[in-house]
């Protein structure tokens, strides 16, 4: 999951950094706004609060519909579409943190190429590597220990193929491991991206991302009727790599003079309303019919960053507010630590399957593990690599 940094700004050049970033989206009255209190302004960087909220949406998503596989009798009073829609939260969630992560991620290198007319690599591999690292290798560790006590079942295999990020194309895994598809997928994103921005600059970036979308549309099209391929098919990054282009390719228009004026009419209430209620209509319209998985996924690719940046545009919105609400975006904050440690609550709420006990268990077992990762081994990391990306610049 991504931070929503869009930059480790120096003090003296937290001026500009500024003055850059709200650019992304215009007028800076309504658009971008500093955090006035808390991490922001203690460690000197410029933050989209409305982004926090967005990932504090998509983790409960994810940990919502995993209880209701722990707890099922709570949605047998539901019929079969509403119990499958429940469930299907999780990969809604999951799509609104890829979303998230293309379009801060290539936010966050533009503004560096505009700010130095260059991106170092060096740097952004650093940072991402003691973001992403610590806390996923430390809970892949004390799972191989409890594992090795008997405690879980877990396979040398599937540690290692979360451990080195090709979880998502290795069938099998056990719940444990299981959400370690998506971080797979994105691990594989930073990987790329980068590396293509760079290669084709800014103005041909665009039509990178534009290639990109339509080469894995035709191929999921084609491919996904192909029985053979399996049920986790769309957990491979060849089939959902669109829905990070999408976001980076919204992210680097909003950067464009001539598309700007153009996207700000994202920021329209109205506009708002018409894409939400396009992207409900298809989820649950849609998801009955294997047919037209293909045009639900194309859908949700393409809405959900428009939805999340047309928030950015119009954080003054009472939604806006809601993202931005302290609760919400210390949810935010966490989210990472919180998608990583989930699933260790899952066995413990398992005892209380039959009591009303099961659901605060779950979430409160998921948060305090949460919370333990983040103060002890997230937060202290990203600032240390940090310290150790500025000492390569």
């Amino acid at each position: 999951m991504s931070q929503t940094v869009l930059r480790d700004a120096a003090p003296g050049r937290l001026a500009a950094s500024t003055k850059l970033d709200r650019e992304i989206v215009g007028p800076p009255k309504p658009v971008v706004t500093l955090q006035p209190e808390g991490a922001a302004l203690q460690s000197g960087t410029h933050f989209l609060p409305t982004l926090d909220g967005w990932r504090a949406i998509a983790a409960l998503s994810v940990i919502i519909s995993h209880w209701s596989l722990v707890q099922p009798r709570y949605l047998q009073w539901m019929g079969a579409a509403e119990s499958k829609i429940w469930g299907g939260l999780g990969p809604g969630g999951v799509s609104l943190f890829l979303a998230i992560s293309g379009y801060l991620i290539t936010t966050r290198l533009l503004i560096e190429w505009e700010n130095t007319r260059n991106i170092s690599l060096r740097t952004f591999y650093t940072r991402r590597a003691f973001r992403i690292l610590p806390p996923a290798l430390a809970y892949l560790t004390l799972l191989g220990m409890l594992s090795a006590l008997g405690l879980v079942f877990v396979t040398k295999s599937e540690l290692l193929g979360a451990a080195l990020f090709y979880s998502n194309y290795l069938p099998g895994n056990s719940m444990y491991t299981s959400h370690f598809w998506s971080l797979s997928l994105e691990e594989h994103f930073y990987l790329l991206w980068p590396v293509l921005l760079v290669w084709a600059g800014p103005r041909r970036a665009p039509w990178v991302a534009l290639f990109a979308i339509v080469l894995t549309t035709l191929w999921r099209w084609w491919a996904l009727p192909q029985t053979h391929l399996g049920a986790q098919t769309l957990q491979r990054t060849d089939f959902r790599i669109d829905a990070l282009m999408y976001a980076c390719l919204l992210a680097i228009l909003l950067r464009n003079p001539s598309w700007r004026p153009r996207l700000l009419r994202l920021a329209n209430p109205l506009v708002f309303a018409a894409m939400l209620a396009i992207l409900v209509a298809t989820y649950t319209g849609l998801y009955f019919h294997p047919a037209l998985e293909e045009m639900k996924i194309v859908v949700q690719s393409a809405l959900l960053p428009c939805i999340i940046v047309s928030t950015v545009l119009n954080s003054a919105s009472w939604f806006g507010q809601f993202l931005q609400w302290q609760p919400v975006a210390w949810i935010g904050q966490i989210s990472y630590s919180l998608y990583v440690w989930h699933k260790l609550a899952v066995a413990p709420a398992a005892y209380f399957r039959d009591s009303v006990f099961c659901f605060p268990v779950y979430v409160g077992l998921a948060l305090l593990l949460a919370v333990a990762s983040y103060y002890l081994i997230e937060r202290p990391l990203i600032n240390l690599g940090r310290r150790v990306a500025a000492k390569l610049t």
